[in-house]
């Protein structure tokens, strides 16, 4: 999952130094956002994978009561 996030961040700098150059070349920086939005889903569907596999193990009882605890956490987050 690091690497995901790595890789999303590579295509991400690679799209705003292209938008930053003086001279737009707009395939270009087209083409580099679709490798963006396509490394962005890739990870996505990882991040679902995960939650999905978690489900599965924990079952529904205890899934149910670690998402709860992740929204009380959040929440003391935003506060505070």
């Amino acid at each position: 999952m690091i690497q995901l996030r790595s890789a999303l961040e590579v295509e991400r700098f690679g799209l705003e130094t292209m938008v930053d150059n003086w001279t737009l070349d707009e395939a270009a920086i087209l083409e580099q956002y679709d490798a963006l939005e396509g490394a962005r889903a890739f990870l996505a569907r990882e991040r679902l994978g995960f939650f999905l596999t978690v489900r599965k193990i924990l079952g529904q009882e205890k899934f149910q009561r670690l998402m709860l605890i992740k929204k009380t956490r959040d929440r003391k987050k935003r506060k505070g």
